[in-house]
């Protein structure tokens, strides 16, 4: 059985926005806008029912998204940004 893995919108080194599955060391894609990334990354969390982490300039998440049916299956902490680097969700950064 193969582990579903969610997706990270980061930051590239060249400048551009990618998108890495947990734990990858290269990108499975990578976009000259953020808005396009997370778009992506949206789009593959979907088809997987996985999740999306959206990490901002600093490498800081954010906001996580969860499009998992049930997450109690999956074994997964907290989602909708719970327990990620803040207290809250921060809405309108990118």
């Amino acid at each position: 059985m193969s582990i579903k893995k969610d997706q990270h919108v980061v930051r590239s080194s060249n400048g551009q926005w990618a998108v890495r599955s947990t734990g990858a060391e290269k990108a499975s894609k990578v976009f000259a806008s953020k808005d396009l990334a997370v778009s992506h990354a949206r789009s593959v969390a979907r088809s997987a029912s996985t999740g999306v982490y959206i990490h901002g300039d600093d490498g800081r998440v954010l906001t996580k998204d969860s499009y998992a049916s049930d997450t109690s299956k999956r074994g997964r902490g907290p989602m909708k940004g719970e327990g990620v680097n803040s207290p809250q969700r921060i809405k309108g950064k990118k």
